[in-house]
């Protein structure tokens, strides 16, 4: 999508970094125009499931037969402290590096799993001693790109992952002043053949971090990046900002190890690095947030997935927009630690200079530019971005003549008249379908949402008005199922947990039964079922 769609939205913060070369002021981050902290929309009970502890049907209903531990939320995320993995992801068994900075004196690491766990949120797998803050040097910087990288920071910890099941991590950095952050990691377990891989949208967290001041958005006359370095901590975290795992995907990881659903992890750049070798043989792929970022490995990878008959569930919107390639960390020589995205054919400001510039060596603009890669979305997974409201969220609606498709079955729709379901599970972008001759033969409509806003045309430029929003599901050729939500909010249909980061900050989503049911039943299409299911579902 477009930072320009955002230039206009206040509450925009800027952040004070202490490095041990001097203090230097992160770029105003932008953020959402709505309230910071608003009411929860009702109250949600734990769900009621059918799980047996002491024969549990499948790893990830074992781990969520442990207890959760609380206090793995942020309390004061100022920036005094911050740290990064230098992986986005491991196998587990390999070593796992984290690197932190601290303006306090000592600091102490707590790593959690995040999961159900009787909706705790998380279990603490790993918590060191107190340990004297380390000085890091400043990050090195190539003003002409934005490139900023931390490689040449030295190693505070090293985690023995072996004991750890695959899941997403958050580890929770915590100074002696009080001050605390988020690092975000993924463990992967390729030689488990679980039903289920689902891929962290790491690509997109990168894009927007602004850590060192760019990321790949221009806003309020601050250019924007063309590179962006893996070797840095998430300003995400300490910002609460929208594209970030606690906002739209922590509350689908817990709905999914609630139902014991077989589930292991990897992260999207993980797609680039490791497809080919082989993530597990899985039955479906979830594409678990704003995965906006790919590569054409990434692209590749997926079309082969879905022609040897893996199954796809894509359950946000805006995905594979932009198309993007890694390259080494110039410092470090470490392979696939930048992503570039010139975004060619954007009119912005650019450390390059005013926009639009080209990529020299290949497009990295949107997939869907018929003058660049010419690969819209919708030929992959049936709908594709329409466009964005950042102010204001929609209910979804289920026509009537949509409600009597069978993956509604069991939901208690009504035949015949529209079915109009919570408040705000319809936002804050949007997808739907595009007469552009790409659209799967008999593509299924399961929601269709009006909505109202900032649209996008072929070539990613904007304009006001009106649009369908649709959630949809078709089979390919090779008898893979895709089913597509069309909303980055729809997980927030499936539990409460739809996050702003602060605690204590209150849950925004609203889970509903009519929308876990539908999630059943398309995941029983995929040969994917539940191993632990919530009691009044229809399995």
């Amino acid at each position: 999508m477009r930072i320009t769609r955002r230039q206009a939205i206040a509450g925009a913060t800027a952040a004070i970094v202490a490095a041990p070369g001097g203090a230097y002021v992160a770029r105003r981050l932008l953020r959402g125009g709505r309230p910071v902290d608003p009411d929860p929309k009702g109250v949600y009970p734990a769900i009621a499931r059918r799980v047996d502890c002491a024969d549990p049907a499948n790893p990830t209903v074992a781990e969520n037969c442990r207890p959760g531990t609380p206090g793995w939320r942020l309390a004061r995320a100022d920036g005094r402290i911050e740290g990064f993995f230098t992986r986005t992801s491991v196998q587990r068994g390999q070593e796992l590096v984290l690197k932190l900075r601290t303006a306090d004196p000592q600091y102490h690491v707590e790593v959690y799993r995040t999961g159900y766990y009787d909706d705790v949120g998380a279990r603490l797998v790993a918590r060191t001693k107190p340990r004297r803050a380390p000085r890091q040097p400043a990050p090195h910087a190539d003003a002409r790109t934005g490139l900023v990288s931390a490689s040449n920071w030295t190693a505070s910890e090293r985690f023995d992952t072996s004991q750890w099941p695959s899941g997403v991590y958050l580890a929770k950095l915590v100074s002696s002043g009080g001050s605390d952050d988020h690092a975000i990691v993924v463990v992967r377990d390729d030689t488990r053949a679980s039903d289920v891989l689902y891929l962290l949208s790491d690509t997109t967290y990168q894009a927007y971090n602004y850590w060192g001041g760019f990321s790949l958005y221009a806003g309020e006359d601050e250019p924007r990046a063309v590179r962006v370095a893996f070797d840095r901590p998430y300003s995400n975290s300490s910002h609460d900002q929208a594209d970030w795992y606690l906002r739209a995907e922590h509350g689908l990881v817990k709905w999914l190890e609630a139902q014991g659903y077989d589930v292991t992890y990897a992260g999207a750049l993980d797609v680039h690095l490791h497809a080919s070798a082989g993530l597990g043989a899985r039955r479906v792929w979830i594409s678990g947030g704003h995965n906006e970022y790919w590569s054409q490995r990434m692209r590749d990878a997926h079309e082969a997935m879905l022609d040897g008959g893996t199954h796809l569930a894509v359950m946000a919107a805006n995905t594979a927009y932009w198309r993007v390639r890694m390259e080494p960390d110039p410092w470090s020589d470490e392979p696939d630690r930048v992503m570039v995205c010139y975004k060619d054919g954007e009119v912005s400001l650019t450390t390059l200079g005013e926009g639009p510039v080209r990529d020299p060596d290949g497009p990295t603009g949107l997939w869907r530019d018929p003058n660049g890669a010419n690969q819209p979305e919708n030929a992959l997974y049936g709908v594709m971005y329409l466009g964005q409201n950042l102010t204001h969220y929609s209910s979804l609606v289920v026509p009537g003549r949509d409600a009597s498709d069978p993956l509604w079955a069991h939901a208690g729709l009504g035949r015949g008249a529209d079915t109009v379901i919570g408040r705000e599970l319809v936002g804050w972008e949007w997808d739907g379908v595009v007469d552009n001759g790409l659209t799967p033969a008999g593509l299924r409509h399961l929601a269709d949402t009006p909505v109202n806003g900032q649209l996008m045309d072929a070539r990613g430029r904007p304009g006001d008005g009106d649009a369908v929003s649709s959630a949809a599901f078709h089979t390919r050729a090779s008898g893979a199922h895709v089913f597509a939500t069309g909303s980055i909010l729809f997980s927030w249909g499936l539990d409460a947990d739809g996050r702003r980061v602060y605690d204590p900050g209150k849950p925004q989503g609203e889970p509903d039964r009519r929308i876990r049911q539908l999630m059943t039943n398309v995941l029983a299409r995929m040969d994917a079922r539940p191993g632990s299911p919530q009691r009044d579902l229809t399995i």
